[in-house]
């Protein structure tokens, strides 16, 4: 396990990471216990870094239970509390020491001792993964506000899960299932790009929403401009999408844009409803689904399924579907249980 040179930030953690540990140990005050607990809450970094140099250290000392061997610490870390202030006015982390304090230099004696070190290094590393990313997920009807370290904001819509991976070059979010709107921090050095597995967005201080569905992505943008790119074919053009307008990239790669009545319609699940404009049944059905844990609806008969319906509907009442759908003659609702069975006469 090693830390990549170009990650400056990651590596910055890390050392702040060791300093913790190395504060945490001298019986810390109230203030700075509090201080140490908003730098841990700030990021799932934090904790899987200190975590991280905690196991290290525990090993280190399974194999020197003395301490005989010399630590290499810098001369701000073992100054004391003059030097590596942690003010509770502000809680800040800024001003943490930038040497790492894990360091250990070892004579000819402790040759072996350095290499189980490294195996012990080695064996932490795999049950500790070493990840750059942050991930939030929902369960069904569940809704999430999250403000990212930039400033941007991204509310994750119900079953949806991202991973945020920031650095000094990029912003990039990995949307892995569901859906999530996003209102951008502009920030020109460090593009804001969400990926799905067919679709690249990139944003330009702008707000839009994305959507994985099972075979295809869709893009609405209600502020600013994106751009929309094929993920599988790196030499197509960017297709770029303005206020107003919706794009989808289907399964095979294809992008098509429209401009959109009401594009706000898009991001009515944020109130809690969902808008339907000549859905096929299928897909109401698989919306609801998304939202509630019970009734489950479920549909039985292909004909069913491709009948097409507009309403617009509380996202958590699945029995308001089934009264409007039980006036249409040509379908039978019937309650089994925990389910709304929806048959074609």
């Amino acid at each position: 396990m090693s830390i990549q040179p170009g990650h400056t930030h990651e590596k910055l953690i890390f050392e702040q990471a060791a300093q913790w540990h190395l504060l945490m140990q001298r019986s810390p005050d109230l203030n700075r216990r509090a201080a140490f607990d908003d730098w841990l809450m700030e990021s799932r970094r934090h904790v899987r870094n200190y975590l991280l140099v905690a196991a290290l250290d525990q090993a280190l000392t399974r194999i020197d239970p003395r301490r005989e061997l010399t630590m290499e610490v810098s001369a701000e870390a073992v100054a004391g509390e003059a030097v590596v202030p942690l003010q509770a006015a502000s809680r800040s982390t800024t001003n943490l020491p930038r040497r790492l304090p894990l360091s250990r230099t070892m004579n000819w004696r402790w040759g072996m001792a350095g290499i189980a070190a490294m195996v012990l290094l080695a064996a932490v590393a795999l049950f500790l993964p070493w990840s750059t990313a942050d991930r939030y997920s929902t369960s069904i009807g569940e809704q999430q506000i999250i403000k990212l370290q930039d400033g941007s904001v991204m509310y994750l819509n119900t079953q949806s899960r991202v991973e945020v991976d920031y650095s000094d070059a990029a912003r990039d979010i990995r949307l892995t299932r569901g859906e999530a709107l996003f209102t951008v921090a502009p920030d020109a050095a460090r593009p804001f790009r969400v990926s799905t597995s067919v679709a690249v967005v990139q944003a330009v201080g702008t707000e839009f929403n994305v959507y994985r569905h099972r075979t295809k992505t869709a893009i609405a943008v209600l502020k600013g401009r994106v751009q929309v790119s094929n993920r599988r074919v790196s030499t197509q053009q960017p297709l770029p999408v303005d206020a107003g307008q919706a794009a989808t990239v289907a399964s095979d790669g294809q992008i098509t844009k429209e401009k959109v009545t009401d594009i706000q319609n898009a991001v009515a699940w944020r109130e809690r409803r969902l808008v339907f404009r000549e859905r096929l049944l299928g897909d109401i059905v698989l919306e609801f689904n998304r939202y509630n844990a019970a009734p489950r609806i479920r549909i039985e008969g292909a004909d069913a399924t491709t009948r097409r319906y507009s309403g617009i509907f509380d996202a958590y009442d699945p029995e308001s579907l089934a009264q409007v759908l039980s006036v249409d003659e040509d379908l039978a609702i019937e309650r089994l249980g925990t389910e709304i069975v929806i048959r074609g006469r």
